[in-house]
């Protein structure tokens, strides 16, 4: 109750501050409350409330979801859901800070789209393959109404590399397909989860710059360890199989 309380004494934004700091009409974002986007406010009065931080991380974080990887509302309540109930109110706070603070160098940071017809012009990967990768949701993108492909242009490197694994002989004559990349984006996706737990658990008295140089520093490594552990789980599992 005292955390509740101490997290609505940093709300102090009148309906209009909020409208005027996050771009967003009254419409809009009375809509999001209710459609269960946003917390709603405290209320200090009957026809009053007050808002703070969190409501304008996450309309940045809506509009972010929106314009650059193409998500659906529904599907950005999803994923806001999942963070909700796997993150308490403060390490949902830190992981926010950290996240500005971090550097992914193996996947550049982009924004917004590009033609995905022209992957398919460059040969990186087919037509199909890549209608299936969109419809399968493990690239965001979208279809224009005259049937062109937008990918999330941080998004880009899975086609080329799901191309590269065509290459190397997984073909559909083989039965893979787009979809069989499912169980290693849920793997991860899961991994990512709990990683974020621990980081929180364990950085979460730390300043997010503190934090931030410490992950940098270990993510090459924990990278490294990912790969030997699933080659060494393979080789366990043919070993196993090995009579």
């Amino acid at each position: 109750m005292n955390a509740e309380h101490n997290e609505h004494d940093r709300w102090t934004l009148r309906m209009k501050d909020l409208c005027e700091a996050s771009g967003h009409s009254r419409q809009t974002i009375h809509f999001y409350i209710r459609k269960g986007l946003l917390p709603p406010g405290h209320k200090t009065d009957r026809n009053q409330a007050v808002y703070g931080p969190i409501h304008l991380d996450r309309l940045a974080l809506i509009a972010k979801l929106q314009h650059e990887r193409f998500l659906p509302l529904d599907a950005i309540k999803a994923l806001l859901d999942d963070q909700h109930e796997r993150f308490s109110t403060s390490q949902r706070r830190f992981l926010s800070e950290l996240r500005g603070r971090l550097e992914t160098p193996e996947v550049p940071a982009a924004s917004g789209a590009i033609d995905g017809d022209a992957l398919v012009a460059q040969g990186l990967i087919d037509a199909e393959d890549l209608a299936d990768l969109l419809n399968e949701g493990l690239i965001a993108g979208r279809f224009t109404k005259d049937g062109r492909a937008e990918i999330a242009a941080e998004d880009a490197w899975l086609p080329e590399l799901f191309g590269q694994l065509r290459a190397a002989g997984l073909s559909r004559e083989l039965g893979f397909e787009a979809a069989d990349l499912r169980i290693y984006d849920e793997a991860v996706t899961d991994l990512l989860g709990r990683e974020g737990e621990l980081i929180a658990d364990r950085m979460g008295d730390l300043a997010p710059e503190a934090a931030a140089a410490l992950i940098q520093q270990a993510m090459p490594l924990i990278h490294t360890l990912i790969l030997r552990y699933h080659a060494a789980r393979i080789r366990d599992l043919l070993d196993a199989m090995t009579p």
